[in-house]
């Protein structure tokens, strides 16, 4: 019966994260997760156009809901590695976490750098970053959809105007 209980808890909460929507602004609601648990997290920059030029790197600021910590990771880069575009990029991330005070939410820094020489091309919506051990405590939010600050760079060092970023949980597993 425990058993039970425990996988109809992880059912409802996958069902609530499955309709909850994507990142970026519209999904998302009051969808709670029940029981603590790890997510991947994914986050795509948007925008781009065939004229954008290629990007050689882009800083992104998440802002962490509630009860929301990202896992350390044996190298301290807090389970963030290059995916998407930015996969073969032998540049690893830096990243900052700032955990929540009383007064402030936390914030997650991730600064992704292309290593391909005339840097990377962004037409449409692609991923560029993965966060594999994103801790949900039970309460915490369902989703990720506040990005602080977006940045990205030509690779000459020029900020490229009017792309955006967005962020998606693309899997949650209870603990």
């Amino acid at each position: 019966m425990k058993n039970l209980l425990k996988y109809l808890v992880m059912a409802v909460t996958l069902l609530t994260l499955a309709a909850c929507g994507g990142g970026g602004g519209g999904g998302g609601g009051d969808a709670t997760i029940q029981a603590a648990s790890k997510a991947t997290v994914k986050i795509f920059l948007t925008g781009g156009t065939i004229s954008t030029p290629a990007i050689s790197g882009a800083d992104v600021t998440l802002i962490l809901p509630d009860k929301v910590t990202p896992g350390a990771g044996a190298d301290l880069k807090y389970g963030v590695t290059n995916s998407g575009i930015l996969a073969g990029s032998n540049v690893p991330p830096t990243v900052d976490y700032t955990a929540a005070t009383a007064t402030n939410q936390g914030t997650l820094r991730v600064i992704l750098t292309s290593s391909a020489l005339n840097g990377d091309l962004v037409n449409g919506e692609v991923e560029v970053a993965t966060i594999s051990s994103v801790l949900l405590a039970p309460g915490a939010a369902a989703t990720f959809d506040t990005i602080r600050t977006v940045s990205v760079y030509d690779k000459l060092g020029n900020p490229i105007n009017g792309l955006g970023a967005i962020v998606r949980v693309q899997s949650v597993t209870p603990l």
